[in-house]
């Protein structure tokens, strides 16, 4: 049996991107392993629909600054995504301090990089975007989170995930267009699998 090969020109192309806290206080409770565990669960469904070759992910991890999964570009179709390599968002951000503003400024740029992305021959205005924001605290570093949001929500769509008792509410939920839908309270990895996959409305 061999390999199935995508031949059907696509007509829409989706990025889902995840914006994990890797700051300090994710180290206590396995809370970054259950979010890492979440995430290459939420990436392995993807890879199991049969659209799966529109589908790309981005992975940042934030503390006082921003690293990311993959460079050049940075996020990947998830046909080609070997999750067996994916980091813990701790490891891969360095557990400091929590800064939002500069976790969405960040994930406005992979966003930009996207729409303008040649080798993916989709018309820019059919390429889809959903940034998916977790964090287990709040703000802590200069910038102002509310503010890029409000200029990322523009042109994408942005779900927040307050993930544990600690988690700053109220501010995650300004961040988004409407909290009933977009924003998630959970310390469950499942829970929080399956509003990834839910939420980003990829899975078919």
């Amino acid at each position: 049996m061999t390999d199935f090969k995508f031949e059907i020109p696509m007509t829409v192309a989706q990025l889902a991107i995840l914006v994990l806290d890797g700051s300090g206080s994710m180290m206590r409770e396995n809370k970054s392993k259950n979010v890492h565990k979440a995430t290459k669960e939420f990436i392995q469904r993807l890879q199991k629909s049969r659209i799966a070759q529109s589908f790309w992910v981005s992975i940042l991890a934030f503390d006082t600054d921003v690293s990311y999964q993959w460079s050049n570009p940075p996020y990947r179709r998830v046909s080609e995504i070997d999750v067996s390599t994916i980091e813990n968002p701790v490891k891969l951000a360095g557990g400091s301090w929590t800064n939002i503003a500069k976790a969405l400024e960040d994930a406005g740029k992979v966003a930009e990089t996207f729409i303008n992305d040649d080798d993916i021959p989709v018309d820019p205005k059919n390429k889809k975007i959903v940034i998916f924001l977790l964090t287990d605290g709040g703000h802590n570093q200069p910038g102002d989170p509310e503010s890029v949001a409000k200029n990322l929500l523009k042109d994408y769509e942005i779900c927040t995930i307050a993930y544990g008792e600690k988690a700053n509410e109220e501010l995650l939920k300004k961040l988004v267009k409407d909290p009933s839908k977009n924003f998630l309270k959970t310390d469950d990895p499942e829970v929080l699998r399956d509003f990834f996959i839910h939420s980003s409305m990829l899975i078919e």
